[in-house]
């Protein structure tokens, strides 16, 4: 860190000196990520001890000049606003500074740097988040800016698209004044959209709207006389989606659809027409997630293996690791043979499928997202609202409740299904009843 700040602004006549920044904050990075606090808060009092140091540095970036460092600048802000469900102040100060940089540079090219942070931001501060009216509003018109224009690159529209579900799956019953605006927006890009990846996004928006507030949702919707045109198009994307995330949000989002019949039932809202349809559809897209999660199941069981090799590299024979890491960092010391241990160990660290694992749940790609396939969506370990919910469990409730308090609409739905389907539906039941 210090020699990034004594090198930084520096002239630089034949690059050396800006190699040798590009390198100190590539290690910084990679230091820090391997002491991540875990689920227990181990190691959070590094990063708290490490602010005087790091968040200067990023202020720094955030600057025009910093303007070359502003991806690796932005990857080590993700680490900060990632490692704690409770944001400090001084981590909250630099989201002003954030928003600011991103008018005053021009950074509209730069979106999908600034979504990571950005997400963290609002899924581990939300309180304060909502606290400060502005910084809503701040995310909100970034998102207009995309959303908003026919001619927005596809790909930036993707981060447009995330930001809205982080939104609305974080900020539940704090957001309404905003549904209309949003979903207008989406229904809007649904139908200009050129790409499979977009779509699906988008209807992930439509699954966190139902999250957020279905019977809100159906409402602006029915007004519209769109809702049948929506759910047919949002059913028919179904199959085309290939990540577990954007199957159980569909998933999540059409049961909270089939809710408000059973909590509605004398409301005949066009969803009664459409029951049929999205009953069909869930029992077959449980089934696939089902068959997903096995898959991912047994992946996770490799990554485990290598978490135990990280697990032992991160010991040295004292047990001093973790503090050699903080002295290098902090700028107060350490041996060579201290810089030579850290060195080996990150190769090792950075060679495993585990630590790749954390990149992608991070959110920082070492790619340019901004070259990323327009077509193709990565999948992501990222957490969110939703993991909380047991989708199977929900929807056998869900159809239990439809039943009870709407006879005729569960008959008309049965009937409409065929043996395989009906068969499924029983058994979702059925478990839900245990």
């Amino acid at each position: 860190v210090d020699v990034f700040m004594r090198l930084f602004g520096q002239e630089d006549e034949d690059g050396q000196m800006f190699e040798t920044c590009l390198e100190c904050l590539r290690t910084v990075y990679t230091l820090l990520s391997a002491v991540l606090p875990d689920q227990e808060g181990n190691n959070a009092v590094i990063f708290t001890q490490l602010e005087p140091k790091i968040l200067p540095l990023i202020v720094e970036i955030l600057k025009d000049e910093g303007l070359s460092f502003l991806e690796e600048g932005l990857e080590i802000l993700t680490l900060y606003t990632y490692c704690s469900h409770s944001l400090s102040e001084n981590v909250w100060k630099l989201f002003p500074e954030l928003i600011k940089s991103y008018y005053d540079l021009e950074l509209y090219d730069y979106l999908p740097f600034l979504l990571a942070p950005l997400d963290n931001y609002v899924s581990h501060g939300t309180q304060t988040f909502l606290a400060h009216p502005e910084y809503v509003k701040n995310v909100f018109d970034i998102i207009r800016q995309y959303m908003q224009d026919d001619n927005a690159r596809e790909k930036d529209c993707h981060s447009a698209a995330k930001l809205i579900s982080v939104l609305f799956q974080n900020c539940r019953g704090h957001l309404d004044e905003y549904l209309p605006g949003s979903l207008s927006m989406v229904l809007h890009k649904l139908q200009v959209s050129e790409t499979t990846a977009l779509r699906i996004l988008l209807v992930d928006c439509l699954g966190d709207f139902m999250f957020y507030n279905a019977a809100l949702t159906i409402q602006l919707m029915d007004t519209n006389k769109a809702t049948p045109q929506v759910v047919r198009s949002w059913i028919g994307c179904l199959d085309q989606m290939t990540r577990l995330y954007d199957k159980r949000v569909a998933a999540i989002g059409l049961i909270f659809m089939m809710q408000t019949v059973a909590s509605n039932p004398q409301q005949q809202t066009s969803v009664f027409q459409l029951s049929p349809e999205i009953v069909r559809a869930l029992v077959h897209l449980l089934q696939d997630i089902h068959n997903h999660q096995v898959k991912v199941e047994q992946e996770q069981l490799q990554l485990e293996e290598e978490r135990k090799i990280i697990t032992g590299q991160l010991q040295n024979k004292d047990g001093s690791y973790r503090e050699s890491i903080q002295q290098l960092l902090s700028g107060e010391g350490g041996t060579d043979q201290d810089a030579a241990d850290v060195d080996d160990i990150r190769d090792t660290i950075t060679n495993t499928q585990f630590f790749k694992g954390i990149m992608e749940e991070l959110k920082a790609t070492q790619h340019d997202p901004r070259e990323a396939d327009d077509n193709e969506l990565e999948e992501e370990n990222i957490s969110t609202p939703l993991d909380e919910i047991n989708e199977f469990l929900l929807f056998g409730q869900t159809m239990l409740g439809v039943n009870s308090s709407n006879k005729a609409v569960f008959e008309r739905v049965v009937g409409q299904l065929d043996d395989q389907t009906r068969q499924g539906l029983t058994q979702l039941m059925q478990k839900a009843q245990v």
